[in-house]
């Protein structure tokens, strides 16, 4: 049974990984983000901080498919850390844009050539909800796994 769910949470990782990476890539060098006139400078640099974390957070995920899958390593208590860490990675985000949706689409001051905006960023806060919920899976995973070893031992 935990080799199954060893398995179940190197696809989870391999997932996870994956759209950080893609989200990342896009919004670095893909389609870099670009500020608006009044964005401070701060703002933006906070911006790539955020995505160089989900950058290296992707690149964590997906490096530690293949020694789960091989068996050369378990499910460690770093795998609970990076899962609880890159909580914020996903949820904040999610949370803005499916805010900046809800404004887009439901307020009758927003200009109907604008409304477009609001799918887009439905689109984007619907991304992060995925990533959520593979993260929450590979939260749930890690920690059985981790229990489940401790006491074999």
């Amino acid at each position: 049974m935990p080799q199954r769910k060893t398995q179940l949470l190197a696809v989870s990782y391999v997932v996870e990984g994956a759209l950080f990476l893609a989200v990342s890539i896009w919004f670095l060098w893909i389609n870099p983000l670009t500020a608006g006139y009044r964005t401070p400078p701060g703002i933006m640099f906070f911006a790539y901080v955020w995505l160089g974390l989900m950058f290296l957070s992707g690149l964590f995920y997906v490096s530690r498919v293949t020694g789960l899958l091989r068996g050369w390593f378990r499910s460690r208590i770093p795998d609970v850390i990076a899962s609880v860490l890159s909580i914020p990675l996903w949820s904040f985000p999610a949370l803005l844009s499916l805010g900046n949706a809800n404004t887009y689409l439901t307020s009758p001051y927003i200009p109907a050539e604008l409304r477009p905006w609001g799918f887009y960023y439905l689109q984007i806060g619907l991304f992060f909800v995925v990533i959520g919920f593979f993260n929450l899976l590979s939260l749930s995973l890690s920690a059985y796994l981790l229990r489940t070893t401790r006491l074999q031992t």
